[in-house]
């Protein structure tokens, strides 16, 4: 019988290599028709028939998706730079290996970008670490704080995470800075962001590492206290503790470095970063939740067969058809069971017999 709790897992059970295809899939199109949307390269009908294609495409075939995702990218950039959209091209050629194993968790670090207006950029190691594991969670955790570095370089914008939330990327930046761009100012713009100061520059490699250990925190503390006990509150119990990390990263490590690694007015913006890292602990255990839920082994009703005509006949008569013990025979019925109580009874019998044979 279908309830309202269980037509769900049973939908997503039933089609469950669709919809674990459709998920990657969907990000690999939206991305595409973002690039090109921000770029202005393709025509809109193009657009659209690009990125349907793309999702059909991962729909059959996720790693040729991966390949056919990384060319068409590259025209879109190349609007803007062909030395970028060359960087960029051999950026995600070297990782394809990995990406086309871990597809989900590169879609999860390449539209990192896309949450930053809704603060809630720091799902992504979190969610992460709770899917694939420790190892994962924490490369995905450093490629995407490494990946929103990049993207704030290039547009112009503070490199800090604390201050890159809330932030919405836009083309035109981008498109204005590397636009008549040789091959050693496309690179020089890339990496000068980075070498500001040199307390700086360890503000970003701190962050970067702080990103990949919350992965890490968050996927290990998912098999540790993954029991039968605590199973329902497994991904919240991971998330806080790797979002303290998070926390931590940005409230203490900028402290260490000196003031010129402080950010400005980042004791006035504590409390709106503190109650964002939250609510990305909680949205990520949420997601991880209710992807368990979907999964969960569901009750089958169990089929009672029923038993050929002659097998019924051939039933003990002493049998019960719901219990396979037997029945206690009627009190006028002779019992066949060997107690002691009969043993005295059949002796006494046997005498009787001996002493009439004697007096004959």
């Amino acid at each position: 019988m279908v309830t309202p709790t269980t037509w769900l897992p049973q939908l997503y059970q039933r089609f469950q290599s669709f919809w674990d295809r459709a998920v990657p899939a969907t990000g690999l199109a939206l991305l595409l028709w973002a690039s090109a949307q921000a770029t202005g390269t393709y025509p809109s009908e193009w657009r659209l028939f690009l990125a349907a294609l793309l999702f059909l495409s991962g729909l059959i075939f996720p790693r040729g998706a991966y390949v056919a995702f990384t060319f068409l990218i590259a025209y879109p950039l190349y609007g803007i730079s062909i030395y970028l959209a060359a960087i960029v091209l051999a950026v995600l050629i070297l990782t394809s290996h990995w990406a086309m194993q871990n597809l989900g968790a590169a879609v999860l670090v390449l539209i990192t970008p896309a949450l930053l207006p809704w603060h809630l950029e720091t799902i992504v190691p979190l969610l992460a670490g709770l899917w694939w594991g420790e190892l994962t969670g924490a490369l995905a955790g450093g490629l995407a704080a490494l990946w929103l570095k990049l993207l704030a370089g290039m547009a112009g914008q503070p490199l800090d995470l604390a201050r890159l939330s809330g932030w919405t990327p836009a083309g035109t930046n981008i498109i204005e800075r590397f636009s008549g761009f040789n091959s050693l100012q496309t690179l020089l713009g890339l990496v000068n962001p980075f070498a500001d100061t040199s307390r700086s520059l360890m503000l970003h490699l701190l962050q970067v590492l702080a990103w990949a250990l919350a992965g890490y925190v968050a996927g290990r503390l998912a098999r540790r206290v993954w029991s039968e006990h605590r199973r329902g509150w497994a991904p919240l119990l991971s998330t806080i503790p790797a979002g303290g990390v998070l926390w931590a990263s940005y409230v203490f490590v900028p402290g260490l470095l000196g003031p010129s690694a402080q950010p400005s007015g980042l004791a006035t913006a504590l409390g709106d970063l503190t109650l964002w890292l939250l609510i990305s602990a909680l949205a990520a255990g949420a997601v991880r939740q209710s992807y368990l839920y979907l999964r969960r082994p569901l009750m089958r009703p169990l089929r009672h067969r029923r038993e050929p005509a002659t097998q019924r006949a051939s039933r003990p008569p002493g049998l019960d058809k719901r219990r396979s013990k037997p029945v206690p025979p009627p009190e006028h019925e002779p019992s066949f069971n060997w107690t002691p109580s009969d043993r005295p009874q059949a002796t006494a019998e046997a005498d009787d017999d001996v002493i009439m044979l004697e007096m004959d």
